[in-house]
């Protein structure tokens, strides 16, 4: 019979603290096998996750690290040789800042990484006017590694570094990547407004051109006087 050593691994990851909502499943992939995770609460998930390594079984778990939700823990214990690749799927709000929407990528590997990629698949319905990368990280020799476009509707960023662009010097071990990736990017505005509705949610954009770029307090008013009984109040 042949007989598998298995390694416990753990490593965390942090997203940004403008997190709306985790998705319900998370896969994992072991060795090209794709397994869907399973919301449970914290103890369960935990006893469950020590019973399979208890039993010698691959078992992965994903859960929020301290206090902050937007900082994350990978446990996982594999056999020698093996594959495995977690997914984390997550929805989060942009904040529109002097201008410009910004989703910022923390980036902390702690070590020089094989293949490191950061790739970003941009949409929006009112078309892409403006693109822009920046990273506390990016010296003269990342910043070409940087890769965007845009047109129309659609916008693309990557980043791809080789491990000698990693390295923080030429025979050094320690890596260049620590901090924050920051992609930013604004939308046409034909219309100073837009208003979008998904799965009975809807979200009012409104940025007027003549308005200066300051933060501003905006009042959202319901009315629920007798001509807005029945079907509109419920909508």
């Amino acid at each position: 019979m042949r007989q598998h050593s298995f390694q416990s691994l753990c490593y965390t990851s942090q997203i940004s603290p403008l997190l709306a909502k985790l998705k319900q499943k998370n896969p994992k992939t072991i060795d090209g096998v794709t397994y869907p995770g399973i919301l449970k609460e914290k103890e369960a998930a935990q006893k469950r996750y020590q019973q399979a390594v208890s039993r010698g079984q691959t078992a992965g778990l994903v859960k929020a690290a301290g206090r902050k939700t937007e900082k994350f823990s990978v446990s996982v214990n594999i056999a020698s040789s093996s594959k495995v690749t977690f997914q984390l799927t997550y929805e989060e709000l942009l904040k529109r800042k002097f201008g410009k929407y910004e989703m910022f990528i923390k980036v902390n590997p702690k070590q020089l990484v094989n293949k490191f990629e950061i790739e970003a698949n941009i949409f929006e319905p009112q078309g892409i006017s403006e693109l822009e990368v920046e990273g506390t990280f990016l010296n003269n020799e990342l910043l070409p590694v940087v890769k965007k476009s845009f047109s129309g509707k659609k916008g693309h960023v990557s980043f791809s570094p080789t491990i000698e662009q990693q390295r923080t010097c030429d025979n050094c071990t320690t890596t260049l990547l620590h901090g924050d990736f920051v992609i930013k990017y604004d939308v046409n505005r034909d219309s100073p407004n837009n208003l979008q509705v998904v799965n009975g949610y809807f979200v009012h954009f409104f940025a007027p051109k003549i308005l200066e770029r300051l933060p501003k307090n905006v009042a959202f008013v319901i009315d629920v006087s007798g001509s807005m009984y029945g079907e509109k109040i419920q909508q």
